[in-house]
């Protein structure tokens, strides 16, 4: 089994959730569309395997977002501490 051509990984793939206490469970195992909606396991791997693109860029953008509010989390603090310094200073 190749590492990165798993089912999880596969345009077709789609995962299963149950119900739990506070949030979903997702299962270890989900459906493939490109084999009729057939069960499979999420490790599996079957010759019908393509790459999910949409995820790799949905990912990228999620980071980017993280990073952009993390830079302005940042200069808020600078801000807070060079005042808080300037004000020791006098």
């Amino acid at each position: 089994m190749e590492k990165g051509k798993e089912c999880y990984n596969c345009r077709f793939y789609r995962p299963i959730y149950t119900k739990g206490f506070c949030q979903f469970d997702k299962l270890d195992y989900g459906f493939c569309r490109a084999q009729n909606d057939m069960r499979v396991e999420k490790h599996g791997t079957c010759e019908l395997y393509q790459r999910n693109f949409r995820s790799v860029g949905r990912r990228k953008a999620v980071a980017l977002k993280k990073l952009v509010e993390a830079e302005e989390d940042l200069h808020v603090i600078r801000q807070i501490l060079s005042e808080e310094w300037e004000d020791n200073r006098l």
